[in-house]
């Protein structure tokens, strides 16, 4: 492709570049071509670093980086930080961390809320522990939510394990100590930097005092981790601040059509630190934003499929359903199955969800096939307490054969009447639906669904969704369901180049589509107000949903029930006469 001279002064820069561009100014694209530019001059692909900050944009990174400089792309190292500290820590010592399990990760968050009585749902507990992770500080023990972190850690360090999250920070300790050495990177080229947190930042500087050379390329209007720790602007600034570092700017927007751009900025111009911007779009065709108004959410899904169907006769090219979060995703998703409608899914598989987990953990059960992990969880999830759970299998009780035997607690047990009352009646109900399955009054499908509405009526209406979602996908199987278990837990690669693809909007770095769909673009959505505990930054809303909106080449439909989001009346605003809702019965 040919370089704009703001782009070719990034590409052939013979120090360290921060960038801020715009969506659309060709930030990725930069990097391959830097990428390019430095083995072409005399860099060894290995000492190349592609950075990316989850799986999909490291997929899509190669692909790309495959495309622009062939085969010598196989040894350009792309990945994220944490997989380059990992790389160096086992190869100093394969056994130094031993790293929880994504199940096993989220079971210690789960234990760490009821340990400490946490009031809000699991992702809330999820982000707090993220946002402690992220920062390269001894936590105070005077902190909001302290004491969860602390729950969750001690879970952990029972098990002799540390998660993700700890990786970075343990290499860091390790380097400062001269245990560990330093990454091969001699440049690093890094895509989205405003979504670095503080530990990585210090990781990167740490590489960069031993000579190693950035090239960093973002936009601080257009975030997906900021309620995890993100930087965001003070990436830039800090960076800026590094000696040896050049700071550039891409302002030409090549994709996005001039009139959605113009009314997408409207969204971020109102953020007091966004960092200024003049911003240029070199596309006047297309451009056009629908909206749609429909009075229930279970409308709204169907006006979604009429839409998707619509595009395809038309062969409007690629789609982009983008939503906030996995959950949405998920609903997306199995709307498209039962229409029968081929597509990709990029959400976290529903399968790993804290009640979607719940859920399976009582079908093994039902099914005679749980182990002790898993009878724990069903038990909490039924509502018993955690320490009259661990006494129990402290005393004795096992998964393996319970819903056949007649396990009875010793008689010195030290825990109340009722107590054992409320687990001897759930053992007893359970037993009765796995009887009426062996006695084949009930199928097993039938037996799993009784018992799982049983604990659905136990459930936060967080893990509820995700559990109505992951039954009502059991009980559509075809097969036994003893066979189609193992299989399910198993993750798989969706297609990224497919012709329509759901996805929450932390999925959709540096990809675009040709037509892009919003939906349950609704007031209790966009900013997020389903938090409890956690406080709503609708200036990190802002940027996610300008990310969301800015992924479309040509058209945007945005939808929603009853009332809808203040971005998306900003969008109206700023998008002018023809932006009235076309209100769908």
């Amino acid at each position: 492709m040919e370089l704009t001279q703001e782009q070719k002064a990034i590409v052939e820069a013979e120090g360290s570049i921060v960038a801020v561009g715009g969506p659309g100014t060709g930030k990725t694209t930069v990097l391959m071509e830097r990428a390019a530019h430095l083995i072409k001059n005399g860099a060894d692909p290995d000492s190349v670093y592609m950075v990316s900050f989850n799986l999909r944009s490291y997929l899509l990174m190669q692909d790309m980086l495959k495309e622009q400089i062939g085969d010598v792309a196989k040894n350009v190292v792309c990945g994220t930080f944490r997989d380059f500290a990992w790389q160096e820590v086992t190869e100093s010592d394969p056994n130094a961390l031993k790293i929880a399990d994504f199940e096993t990760y989220r079971r210690a968050i789960r234990a760490a809320m009821r340990d400490v009585g946490f009031a809000a749902g699991f992702y809330e507990a999820e982000h707090i522990i993220r946002v402690f992770k992220s920062k390269a500080e001894k936590p105070s023990s005077e902190a909001p939510h302290y004491d969860l972190f602390k729950a969750y850690r001690t879970y952990l360090d029972e098990e002799s394990l540390i998660d993700r999250y700890d990786i970075i920070r343990q290499h860091i300790i390790g380097l400062r100590r001269e245990i560990y050495k330093h990454c091969g990177a001699k440049h690093f080229l890094i895509d989205d930097v405003q979504n670095m947190t503080r530990v990585e930042f210090i990781w990167l500087k740490e590489h960069m005092k031993k000579g190693a050379k950035i090239t960093a390329i973002g936009n601080d209007d257009q975030l997906v981790d900021g309620y995890n720790g993100a930087l965001i602007a003070e990436a830039f600034d800090e960076l800026e601040e590094t000696d040896g570092v050049e700071d550039k700017f891409l302002s030409k927007n090549f994709k996005t059509p001039k009139r959605l751009g113009k009314s997408a900025l409207a969204i971020v111009r109102k953020m007091p630190d966004s960092i200024a911007k003049d911003l240029t779009f070199e596309t006047e065709a297309g451009g056009k934003i629908e909206f749609q108004q429909y009075m229930s959410p279970k409308e709204e899904l169907k006006g979604l499929i009429k839409k998707i169907s619509h595009l395809k006769q038309e062969k409007k090219g690629r789609i982009g359903i983008i939503v906030y979060n996995d959950a949405q995703a998920h609903y997306v998703e199995r709307a498209l199955q039962k229409a029968q409608i081929r597509h990709a899914c990029f959400a976290e598989s529903l399968w790993v969800t804290p009640g979607s987990l719940l859920i399976m953990d009582l079908l093994h059960l039902i099914l005679n096939q749980a182990n002790d992990d898993q009878l724990r969880n069903v038990l909490l999830g039924y509502g018993l307490s955690k320490s009259l759970v661990d006494t129990l299998l402290s005393k004795g009780l096992m998964a393996r054969d319970w819903l056949v035997n007649d396990w009875a607690p010793p008689s010195d047990i030290d825990v109340p009447a009722s107590a054992l009352k409320g687990y001897g009646a759930i053992h007893r109900r359970l037993k009765g639906y796995y009887q009426l399955m062996i006695d084949k009054k009930l199928r097993p499908r039938d037996a799993f669904k009784a018992s799982a509405l049983d604990l659905l009526e136990q459930m936060s209406s967080e893990d509820k969704e995700e559990a109505l979602l992951a039954m009502d996908g059991l009980l559509g199987l075809k097969g036994k369901l003893v066979q189609l278990l193992p299989a399910l837990r198993k993750r798989y690669q969706p297609n990224l180049k497919a012709s329509l693809v759901v996805a929450p909007v932390e999925e959709v770095r540096s990809m675009t589509f040709d037509e892009v769909i919003i939906p349950f673009a609704a007031q209790q959505v966009w900013p997020w107000r389903q938090f409890r505990v956690v406080t709503t930054q609708p200036d990190v809303d802002r940027r996610t949903f300008y990310q969301a909106l800015t992924r479309a080449k040509q058209g945007l439909t945005v939808t929603y029930t009853g009332e809808p989001s203040i971005f998306v009346q900003e969008l109206k605003e700023a998008y002018g006469e023809d932006a009235a809702a076309k209100a769908v019965s």
